[in-house]
């Protein structure tokens, strides 16, 4: 993480910086292989992972004071709503307080008792009556939150009493508008039997999901249609990039005005043409044209042209004319800035300071271009070492050119390097007694009868004969194989010649190190990591 965070810096050191890069490769993959493809085009550009971690934070991070004034809001504006149970009102309380205690605004709990009382519905006010009268030592928040689950309950209990009351009352005062009589609906009417009114089957949309009408007959598709053809602005085909960026909306300017040239999609050079500026200073303007671009309404962001803006290169901000926008039918609201066509919010703007201004995103083919600084291998570097394949793929849907050549990751084939299959032994015993192999199992979840954890086996080689020791702990391993080799001894008539064990502390001490020098065994231990030389009593476990 110290690569990542920044506190390690790329050595000099041919040495130093091969151990660093190969740090800094591996943090790398650990982000990218975590995030989408959404997120991952963020920090495609980037060189390091520290660079991503910079990167990711600045895009997402928010401890701002922004960020506390709206988490303020919503602890403030939270109310109980009717419907919603009790412990999810309470918890999201308790949430909107944990997250401002993070951000560093720590609220005390005599607080949150006051807006949680302050939030209740009037079905509660004998409770906060009640609360109020409680001693100051159990009016805690801990106090509160029980005693209001409790409420809850009682209130609930008595709910379909009077639900049931209150629905027959409703139904009385309901008229039905086929036989003009009050206490059902027409749906429900006595005349609807026998006329077939049943049996007709149900229309339903497939487009809004309503029934009463099929998809051709949808009113709400109908007028979304309508309104993307009443758009003054004609759609244009444009091209992937997408850039963001604002129009000041100006009532004084008598036409739209650009200042970057890259955003005309059709454009003719004139002459002889000015603009006059607020303090009364004139300005040329290069030509005129049409911009592409997509405008928010308020829900959506809709493809637009404007036509006949003029390219301003020396104004600081781009602006939209009010007058402009009227003259081809629109109406603007000025109270929120927007701009409505028949009854139908085409644009939006924004207030920001004392201008408004209009978000827009523009598409153009100049926005594409992009210098190849990279080949194939610095961009499967940059990506993680992904799949070639993958990387070429990304490139293409970004417009990015690279020059493709065959080459050899080191780092992606010391990463796919494996362990080859163990040899068999070649090694045959020809009696008993002359290799016995040593292992311990443990320790167990759930004891034996007896209390025991581990076991202990021991096996012959040669004749696969195997002794099984059932022990509390690892100190009662040494009793166990003295108690193993005097019983095999004596059974076999043979000397123990070799015993083979793996390196845990029960077999490799000083007191068993002992007792083989005593007895003239041999004691072989096992590579680490490579149980296969201790095969026959690994199996058994």
């Amino acid at each position: 993480f110290e690569v990542v965070d920044g506190r390690s810096v790329k050595p000099e050191a041919a040495g130093e910086k091969a151990a660093w890069e190969k740090k800094d490769a591996k943090a790398q993959s650990w982000l990218v292989t975590r995030m989408s493809e959404s997120v991952m085009m963020h920090i495609i550009t980037c060189t390091t992972s520290a660079e991503m971690w910079r990167k990711l934070a600045s895009v997402y991070e928010q401890k701002s004071e922004t960020s506390i004034h709206i988490v303020q809001q919503r602890f403030f504006q939270y109310k109980y709503e009717e419907g919603t149970a009790m412990s999810t009102f309470l918890s999201k309380i308790e949430e909107l307080r944990n997250q401002l205690k993070q951000m560093g605004e720590d609220i005390s709990e005599k607080f949150v008792i006051t807006k949680v009382l302050m939030s209740l519905p009037d079905t509660y006010k004998h409770f906060v009556s009640a609360w109020e009268s409680a001693p100051d030592e159990k009016q805690t928040l801990d106090n509160l939150v029980a005693r209001l689950l409790i409420e809850e309950e009682r209130i609930n209990e008595k709910e379909p009493q009077n639900s049931s009351a209150s629905a027959f009352v409703a139904k009385k005062n309901i008229k039905c508008y086929k036989c003009n009589k009050l206490g059902h609906f027409q749906s429900e009417c006595n005349q609807n039997k026998g006329s077939g009114h049943d049996n007709r089957p149900v229309k339903r949309c497939y487009y809004c999901k309503k029934v009463g009408h099929t998809k051709s007959e949808c009113y709400f598709k109908k007028n979304r249609e309508k309104d993307s053809k009443s758009n003054a602005f004609m759609v244009m085909n444009v091209n992937r990039h997408v850039q963001q960026s604002q129009w000041l909306v100006d009532s004084g300017a008598s036409q739209h005005m650009c200042r970057d040239r890259n955003l005309f999609t059709t454009y003719l050079s004139s002459d002889n043409k000015t603009v006059i500026i607020g303090n009364g200073e004139e300005i040329s303007a290069l030509g005129f044209g049409q911009v592409a671009l997509e405008v928010f309404n308020g829900r959506e962001w809709v493809n637009t042209t404007i036509d006949n803006v003029l390219f301003v290169p020396e104004l600081k901000t781009n602006l939209f004319s009010v007058k402009c926008a009227t003259e081809r039918g629109y109406v603007v609201n000025n109270n929120v800035c927007k701009f409505y066509k028949k009854n139908t919010v085409c644009a939006v703007a924004c207030r920001n300071g004392d201008m408004y201004y209009m978000d827009v995103r523009y598409k153009c083919e100049i926005a594409n271009a992009t210098e190849v600084k990279s080949g194939l291998k610095e961009w499967h570097e940059k990506l993680a070492h992904q799949n070639l394949q993958y990387v070429r793929t990304v490139l293409k849907n970004n417009n990015i050119e690279v020059k493709d050549a065959d080459f050899k990751c080191e780092g992606c084939l010391e990463g796919k390097i494996h362990r080859l299959p163990f040899s068999a032994s070649e090694n045959k015993t020809s009696k008993t007694c002359e290799l016995i192999h040593a292992d311990t199992c443990g320790p167990m979840e759930v004891p034996s009868v007896g209390g025991s954890r581990y076991f202990v086996i021991l096996k012959d080689d040669y004749s696969n004969y195997r002794s099984v020791y059932f022990v509390k702990g690892k100190d009662e391993v040494r009793k166990c194989i003295e108690n193993f080799l005097y019983k095999a001894e004596n059974v076999t008539k043979n000397k123990v010649q070799c015993f083979r064990s793996d390196n845990g502390l029960e077999f490799v001490n000083k007191e068993l190190q002992n007792l083989f020098e005593k007895r003239g065994i041999t004691h072989q231990t096992t590579v680490p990591y490579t149980p296969e030389q201790n095969g026959k009593a690994e199996r058994e476990n």
